[in-house]
């Protein structure tokens, strides 16, 4: 029997509009908005494929011809959704999305609209609940995934979702973003590669910022190829499937009937085949073939979201979670369980207009100068002025070396009122930042004037994970080649700012004078290094500076 319930009290007054007509129509940000700022820099997430396809081992392109499976079908007697979680933040992810109810209609909470829910199932967990909770508890953003189709309903009533104001999918939609506090996305799937009616995207929309104004919608349109043209509209973020952004970058400010909107994009790696629409076996994909997407996506300034799919027991399966931690530790992204031995060194790099005078630029320089005076999470900020020989630079020339123990350190850094404050000092004259972070040693003190040479390296897409751990070793053990090399520390990126350019490694090398450096450039060890490193290398990046305190 279908549950019989009074709707309207759960409702926020935008929503409860909505159900007696519409509102006006709401529309994506023209700028970049605080919550889009957010979104960016979270980056890298884990998109949740769960629920009764787990269980019923149909693909979706079978449940419009197919009786579908009793609730009772759905028994994961093993369910562990702190699992699913607690690996992501192993494998430095930051955003999660759950599919809350996928095409076959089935809620993975007990929605008061239906009996097509885990209320009416043998485990009657509430999954979305869980998933927040766990989400909260390893500070990982929880995001939803809500299906256009919905098998159930579709089969019981012959209607499709959002085909008019106060219906199921408005209630279900009101129900998720009402009971379970701030959700960082919702991701909207099920509206297939054609055409499809802009007025119920556009009802969806209009749900979603009535009820979570920050709230970023996502609407999924699967493409062969990327495209300028926003086809599910309006979205927040453009979502084209598994299609990657161009070599030059996705370009964040698009034009939607003739406006300008700043626009994210999103790229969904795949962490598994799709066997169930070809009859394989399950396997997960290569680690050189998930390295190649996340580089591309990343580099490329989009956010990555890997799929991964919780087996019929409920738990992820160990040969995905065991992929997720080895493209963690090859890219660099991997939770360590210690750091011992280790600080956390911040790199910013400025290049500055062509009409920034010398007194505009010192102000910069004194104003970040100050901030260990008023910041006590920096352990140190040694700075100087580009001054290698190699040209490499790419016209940045003021660089900053922050020191934090940790990284709440760098978390208490970045939105302080004071650090923030720099910004408006900063914005008028800066034409670039460049910023990379990296666990460095810290047995490598500050220094006042010692000779930092800074070498970062961007690896070309289709480079080869063993290749480039065959670099990060033999760059590591120049030193014991080049005596003129003072000390080396090096790392993979880790800064949640996306502002690397694509460049992943850093090597900071010191020398005690330039003559040392030159014997260093000029020697037979470096040239053959540079010579293994070449057929690997997409673009290397070059700073050096006399520390300054």
């Amino acid at each position: 029997m279908m549950k019989h319930y009074s709707f309207l009290p759960l409702l926020t007054v935008g929503a409860a509009a909505m159900l007696c007509g519409p509102l006006r129509a709401a529309e994506p940000a023209t700028e970049r908005t605080p919550a889009i700022a957010r979104y960016e820099k979270l980056q890298y997430g884990m998109w949740i494929n769960f629920g009764m396809m787990s269980m019923w081992g149909k693909h979706y392109t079978k449940i419009r011809t197919s009786p579908l499976p009793p609730p009772e079908t759905y028994n994961p007697t093993e369910l562990d959704v702190d699992q699913w979680i607690a690996t992501a933040k192993k494998a430095g992810i930051r955003y999660a999305v759950l599919d809350t109810k996928g095409w076959h209609g089935f809620c993975l909470w007990d929605s008061k609209t239906t009996d097509y829910d885990v209320a009416a199932s043998p485990v009657k967990t509430d999954v979305v609940g869980e998933f927040v909770k766990a989400c909260r508890k390893y500070g990982i953003a929880p995001c939803f995934s809500f299906s256009f189709v919905d098998a159930s309903y579709e089969q019981r009533t012959g209607r499709r979702m959002f085909d008019r104001p106060n219906d199921y999918a408005t209630k279900q939609l009101t129900e998720l973003l009402s009971n379970y506090g701030p959700i960082t996305t919702i991701w909207f799937d099920g509206m297939g590669g054609g055409e499809f009616p802009q007025e119920r995207i556009q009802r969806a929309y209009d749900l979603v910022k009535s009820l979570q104004p920050d709230c970023l919608t996502v609407m999924h349109a699967p493409s062969r190829g990327y495209e300028r043209k926003l086809r599910r509209w309006p979205t927040d973020v453009l979502q084209l499937g598994q299609t990657l952004p161009p070599p030059e970058g996705h370009n964040l400010w698009m034009q939607h009937n003739g406006k300008t909107y700043y626009i994210p994009m999103e790229v969904l790696g795949w962490t598994t085949n799709l066997a169930l629409r070809k009859g394989e076996t399950w396997k997960t994909k290569p680690l050189d073939v998930v390295v190649d997407v996340y580089r591309k996506a990343i580099g490329r300034r989009a956010n990555l979201a890997m799929l991964v799919w919780p087996n019929r027991q409920g738990k992820l399966p160990a040969d995905q979670a065991a992929l997720l931690l080895k493209l963690a530790e090859a890219v660099g992204r991997k939770q360590a369980e210690s750091k011992q031995g280790k600080v956390l060194r911040h790199l910013v790099f400025f290049r500055y207009k062509k009409t920034a005078s010398p007194a505009q630029i010192q102000a910069v320089v004194d104003a970040l100068s100050a901030l260990p005076s008023k910041i006590d999470a920096i352990q140190s900020l040694q700075w100087g002025t580009n001054n290698s020989p190699e040209g490499l630079n790419d016209g940045f020339t003021h660089a900053f070396v922050f020191t934090f123990k940790d990284e709440a350190g760098r978390k208490k850094y970045l939105p302080h009122p004071d650090h923030l404050a720099v910004g408006k000092v900063l914005r008028p004259i800066m034409d670039a930042v460049f910023v990379i972070d990296y666990w460095g040693d810290a047995d490598i003190k500050p220094e006042s004037h010692v000779l930092r040479h800074m070498v970062f390296l961007k690896f070309k897409a289709d480079a080869p994970v063993e290749k480039i751990k065959r670099v990060e070793a033999a760059f590591a053990a120049l030193p014991e080649k080049i005596p003129e090399i003072k000390s080396l520390e090096w790392g993979v990126n880790n800064s949640p700012e996306s502002h690397n350019d694509g460049f992943t490694h850093c090597f900071t090398l010191t020398f005690q004078t330039e003559k040392d450096r030159s014997v260093y450039l000029d020697h037979p060890e470096h040239k053959a290094f540079v010579k293994m490193l070449r057929p690997v290398l997409d673009k290397v990046r070059v700073i050096d500076f006399w520390t300054e305190p």
